[in-house]
């Protein structure tokens, strides 16, 4: 299950949200997102955990976590019908 996790503040790192999420169970990838002209970090992630119940688990626990002043949010992938 993908889930999208926003406002992270421009520190941070893949390992620090490993670190937040291997908690609630075993994750299958971490995908940082970037500006494409700046390449700075846009304070946005992927994360995909392969159990349905430890990703919404992680969801409802770490939704609104803040970190170093700002609060987080985590929602479910949606995939768009075309």
């Amino acid at each position: 299950m993908k889930l999208i996790v926003s406002n992270f503040p421009p520190q941070t790192q893949k390992e620090d949200i490993q670190k937040m999420f291997q908690v609630f169970g075993d994750i299958q990838n971490i995908t940082l997102l970037y500006n494409i002209y700046t390449k700075k970090f846009r304070g946005m992630a992927h994360v995909v955990m392969p159990d349905e119940a430890q990703a919404k688990r992680a969801l409802a626990e770490l939704n609104g976590t803040i970190i170093d002043g700002n609060t987080i949010s985590i929602n479910l992938s949606v995939k768009k019908k075309l």
